[in-house]
């Protein structure tokens, strides 16, 4: 086998282990299996994988824009239309809303790319074989290269944006493992159908709003009043959930290295304020 050859099949080697990634993320809670965002995520991964046959580098990050330029984004906003309209109608904004689909996407495809390298790492470097053969290090590299490209995208956004998507998505992600703790208890019956239903109603609710919060410091109650974006944001049930499902979730909130690292990177290499906020780190 010819080296051109040999990083043909590593590319398309570390293509899939990245599309295993966004699943591996889906079942995990830490992507929405119901939004576009998986759908362009993985269809970029499909594109590339094409084009990796072919014998062309990586390039999953130009391919992920051109299908979030199609109908996923127009999708995306006509669901969140029909889902929330009564307070899309009171105040929408379709700017912040379309920064925070790219915010979140970005986040998402450089973290999955960072477990993709670890991933393949792991794969190729055998007990026999102390470093990576060239091929594995070329496309390693096409990886680190795409992540630039994400990473100074990311740096043209807002920066108080980006600090609300990413707590907003540490705390989707939490929320997601309690539904799944909730489900785990009902399965072992330590609650009852009534009580599982009524409890992933309310964290259901709670991540639905998630979508159409704007708030990065939540108060008990707005000025006047009314439930917060707190409680709609699902953040005080997190602390108010019992002991069982707290231990769960505590690996999730003691891990919030690897977006942070991400984001940062990308605020401090073009010249930004390094934004603040959580995100777990995962094995593949």
């Amino acid at each position: 086998m010819n080296a051109d050859d040999d990083i043909r099949e590593k590319r398309i080697a570390f293509i899939k282990i990245l599309r295993t990634v966004y699943l591996r993320l889906v079942d995990q809670g830490e992507l929405d299996a119901r939004g576009f965002l998986v759908y362009s995520l993985c269809r970029s991964a499909d594109s590339a994988e094409l084009s990796a046959m072919q014998g062309f580098p990586l390039g999953d990050w130009n391919l992920l824009q051109k299908a979030s330029d199609s109908w996923v984004r127009s999708a995306e906003s006509i669901v969140r239309r029909l889902i929330h309209l009564k307070r899309l109608i009171r105040d929408f904004n379709q700017s912040f809303h379309k920064d925070c689909f790219h915010i979140e996407q970005i986040i998402a495809y450089t973290y999955a790319h960072e477990l993709a390298r670890k991933a393949f790492k792991r794969e190729f470097i055998k007990a026999e074989q102390v470093t990576l053969t060239e091929s594995e290090k070329v496309v390693l590299y096409e990886s680190e290269q795409q992540v630039k490209l994400a990473e100074e995208e990311l740096s043209k956004f807002d920066i108080v944006h980006v600090k609300t998507v990413r707590s907003h998505y540490a705390c989707q992600i939490l929320l997601n493992r309690a539904a799944s703790c909730y489900k785990d208890q009902l399965n072992h019956g330590l609650i009852t159908e009534m009580e599982a239903g009524t409890l992933l109603e309310e964290i259901e609710e709670h991540i639905s709003n998630l979508v159409e919060c704007r708030e990065t410091v939540h108060d008990e109650k707005d000025s006047d009043g009314s439930k917060s974006e707190r409680q709609r944001c699902g953040i005080k049930t997190l602390f108010k959930m019992p002991t069982l499902l707290r231990k769960s979730t505590k690996q999730e909130k003691n891990s919030v290295v690897s977006i942070n690292s991400i984001t940062d990177q990308a605020r401090s290499t073009h010249g930004s304020t390094p934004a603040t906020a959580v995100a777990p780190d995962a094995d593949v």
